[in-house]
C-alpha cells in the first residue's frame, strides 16, 4: 500500500495596514545643531524634508503593491488549501480503492485457483468415467461376440441334429415303405396263390 504524503496548508496571513507600513517607514526630520561647512541649515532641512516626502511617496506606492499581493497571496492560499484538502480526499480514496483492488485481485486469484481446481477434477472424472466406459464397452463387445459364437454353434449344432432327425424320419419313412412294399407284394403272392389253387380247383369240378 503506497504510503500518502501529507503536505502542509498554508497560514493566511493578516492583512497589510496602509497606514502601519507608512508609520514604520515614515522617519523623524533631521535636525543639525551646527551649519555643516558652508551649507546653510534651512537648505539642508529642506532637503532633508524632499528626501523623506520621496521616500514617503516610494513607501506608499509600495505599500499599495504589497497589499495587493497580499490579497492575492490570500487567495492563492485559500485555493492551495482547497485544493490540498481534494488531494488529501483524492489520496485517502486512491488509497480506499487500491485496497479494494488488492481485495479484488485476491478474489480473482483465489476464484482463478478455485476454477483450476474445478477444472482439473472435472478433467480426472472425465477420464476416470472415460476408461471405465471404455471398460464397459470392452466387456460388452467381449459378450457379444461370445454370445454370436454361441449362437452360431448353437446354430450349427441345432441344424446337424435337425439334419440327423431328417435322416433318421427318411431312413425310417424307407423302411415303413420297403416294409409296406414287402407286404403288398407278399399280399399279392398269397392272393395270387389262393386264386390259382381255386381256380385249377373249379376246371377239376367241370370236367
Amino acid at each position: 500500500m503506497e504510503t500518502q504524503t501529507q503536505n502542509k496548508m498554508l497560514e493566511p496571513i493578516q492583512p497589510f495596514d496602509k497606514n502601519e507600513i507608512l508609520a514604520e517607514g515614515k522617519c523623524e526630520p533631521k535636525t543639525f545643531d551646527v551649519p555643516l561647512k558652508k551649507y546653510r541649515k534651512k537648505y539642508v532641512n529642506e532637503y532633508v524634508d524632499a528626501l523623506n516626502k520621496h521616500y514617503m511617496e516610494i513607501i506608499e506606492a509600495n505599500t499599495n503593491e504589497i497589499i495587493k499581493l497580499g490579497e492575492a497571496y490570500s487567495e492563492l492560499a485559500d485555493m492551495y488549501n482547497g485544493l490540498l484538502a481534494q488531494h488529501n480526499q483524492l489520496s485517502a480514496s486512491y488509497i480506499v480503492l487500491q485496497a479494494e483492488k488488492s481485495k479484488v485481485a485476491d478474489a480473482l486469484i483465489k476464484a482463478e485457483n478455485t476454477a483450476k481446481e474445478i477444472i482439473s477434477c472435472a478433467q480426472e472424472q472425465a477420464e476416470f468415467e472415460r476408461r471405465q466406459l471404455e471398460i464397459k464397452s470392452e466387456n460388452l463387445r467381449v459378450n457379444i461376440v461370445d454370445k454370436n459364437k454361441r449362437l452360431r454353434d448353437m446354430r450349427i449344432e441345432v441344424t446337424q441334429m435337425c439334419n440327423g432327425v431328417k435322416a433318421q424320419m427318411e431312413a425310417a419313412l424307407k423302411a415303413i415303405t420297403d416294409k409296406m412294399d414287402e407286404e403288398i407284394n407278399t399280399f399279392n403272392n398269397n392272393v395270387s396263390c389262393v386264386e390259382g389253387k381255386y381256380s385249377s380247383d373249379e376246371v377239376t369240378n367241370n370236367e
